[in-house]
């Protein structure tokens, strides 16, 4: 495996109220919060589009004005990068850096969740019509990383509502040549970016000169591998009552949530996961059917009325490896890792 510095598109000042979420964690509240923050924050170019093409290019003219105007700069200097994430409860370190696409990628680079086509597409057509990715795709590797033996060079610092960041740059040839060491016979896992990836992967196969994926890479063993829950309507629990088996377990693969009322359940046979046992469920329900989220106590307060919720525990890292090193996938909105990583923060040029 090959990795690169690269020379990043970075905001000149303000990155707190300029950069957002991943593009697919906005709701329509949080874009109204975000454009109410800065009129140049990132979220009016990854999510400023409502139809096919011309959108596309007006998130482009925009990318090309805010640049001009010097709202955003070029750094001028190959570099890899250093992100540290402080939040309740923790903190995590990690690398960003131009990932190098080639034909072993696929063995490289293992996906962990299925991808919706729609938003494939979507991210196809922004990135390919800016040139340039605003977002990394979030990776895994085994191990601890060399993050803390490194020399480095603070950026910027940020601050948004769930956690804050420090940026730091990587310039000495010596100290990135280390970093490329550390990373050439590593083994990645995508967390969070499944469509962003693929994305890179039909650029580069349209076009081999974009050949390079923007990515944040983080070691596996300091994460918790969140679940994502879920409410839907009461009128489905037929589907759901004979997947489990029901009672006052001291531990559970799945809890029940309804009126108030907590039941835990445990999967029928040894090896079950319980994702894969709702996923059968989900197929039978639109789409629209189902409430997710990644706040536990979101849930029973919507589990009232006519809905019943779904709440998982993390899930063990042994079972994450061993299934996405055998080629299997979860179902989509199996996992939420946590803290996300921004948007905007540093920006991609493709080429």
């Amino acid at each position: 495996m090959r990795i690169h510095p690269f020379p990043p598109v970075v905001y000149k000042t303000g990155h707190s109220v300029k950069i957002a979420p991943p593009y697919d964690v906005i709701t329509q509240d949080d874009k109204k919060r975000l454009l109410s923050l800065d009129p140049h924050n990132i979220v009016r170019i990854i999510l400023g589009r409502t139809g096919p093409a011309e959108p596309y290019a007006r998130a482009g003219r925009l990318f090309e004005t805010w640049k001009r105007e010097g709202q955003l700069v070029s750094l001028k200097k190959e570099g890899i990068f250093l992100l540290r994430q402080k939040y309740e409860g923790g903190e995590r370190t990690g690398f960003l850096f131009s990932l190098e696409l080639n034909s072993k990628t696929p063995g490289e680079v293992l996906p962990h969740e299925r991808t919706y086509r729609k938003f494939r597409e979507d991210r196809y057509l922004l990135i390919k019509t800016l040139g340039a990715e605003f977002s990394p795709v979030f990776l895994l590797y085994r191990g601890a990383g060399p993050e803390g033996k490194l020399k480095s060079e603070p950026l910027f610092s940020y601050r948004m509502p769930e956690h804050s960041g420090e940026v730091r740059g990587i310039f000495d040839r010596e100290e990135i040549a280390k970093v490329q060491a550390f990373f050439s016979k590593k083994r990645l896992y995508i967390a969070d970016g499944h469509h962003r990836f693929a994305v890179a992967r039909r650029l580069f196969m349209e076009n081999p000169r974009w050949k390079r994926v923007y990515v944040f890479a983080a070691s596996l063993e300091g994460e918790t591998i969140n679940p994502t829950h879920l409410v839907i309507s009461s009128k489905y629990w037929p589907l759901i009552e004979n997947l489990f088996v029901w009672g006052a377990f001291p531990s559970f693969d799945v809890s029940l949530v309804r009126d108030g009322m907590i039941v835990r359940g445990r999967v029928k046979r040894k090896g079950e996961l319980a994702v894969d046992l709702i996923d059968k469920m989900k197929k039978k329900l639109s789409p629209e059917e189902i409430f997710y989220t990644h706040r536990r106590e979101e849930v029973p307060v919507r589990a009232v009325k006519g809905k019943l919720g779904l709440l998982l525990p993390p899930l063990d890292k042994k079972i994450f490896v061993r299934r996405v090193e055998s080629g299997r996938v979860f179902p989509q909105k199996t996992t939420y890792f946590f803290p996300k990583i921004p948007s905007g923060i540093l920006i991609h040029p493709l080429e």
